[in-house]
């Protein structure tokens, strides 16, 4: 009886979840890399056997695989370095499912304010009509600008849509959105707001 091999990069189902309430239910297959290089293959009756890692996964996470390839969710595990044995773990990668629901091409782009790359958090979204097909028109605010930020046009950022919303998850529901539309985040909640700032124009 033929058997499927376990390929690095693969992806596949689990029967069920396997924790109740958690979206882990597919495993991913990489090389044992917390083992010593000289342990990934013995020999057992004559073959040579490889080992691999099954690591639990979330669907967003095998998407991501299936869309981008295995070399960029191990890029992500660097970056986000999540625990992978806990079962529980919230799920990576949630801004390209959202971004990806709302319509957005993979690579959709936005305009951040500097104040966002420092670390602060995005306050105020709006929409405007694309500059190029590449671009989202969104374009991500702290709220505390300075007049001179905004009048200053080299001082937005380009950023991935998805990272921004990877960053801030509240975001993924405001993607509908169309363009001219408005938002500000009071306290924890998004609502529509005048458009009162701009990103660079």
């Amino acid at each position: 009886m033929e058997r499927e091999a376990l390929l690095r990069g693969s992806v596949h189902s689990a029967d069920a979840t396997l924790l109740t309430g958690s979206t882990v239910g597919h495993y991913y297959v990489t090389v044992p890399s917390y083992l010593a290089d000289e342990t990934h293959v013995i020999a057992a009756g004559g073959h040579d056997v490889h080992l691999a890692w099954l690591i639990p996964v979330h669907p967003v996470e095998a998407d991501f695989v299936r869309e981008r390839g295995w070399s960029a969710l191990e890029d992500a595990f660097v970056e986000h370095d999540p625990n992978l044995c806990d079962l529980s773990r919230p799920p990576m990668l949630v801004g390209v499912r959202a971004a990806k629901s709302a319509g957005y091409g993979s690579g959709s782009l936005a305009l951040v304010s500097p104040k966002i790359l420092e670390g602060l958090e995005v306050r105020l979204a709006f929409r405007e009509a694309a500059l190029h097909e590449a671009d989202s028109g969104w374009r991500f605010l702290s709220g505390q600008e300075s007049r001179a930020d905004l009048n200053d046009s080299k001082n937005p950022h380009i950023a991935a849509l998805d990272a921004v919303v990877e960053r801030d998850p509240s975001l993924s529901s405001l993607l509908v959105a169309s363009v001219g539309a408005s938002f500000e985040k009071m306290a924890s909640s998004w609502t529509r707001a005048e458009k009162r700032r701009d990103a660079g124009h």
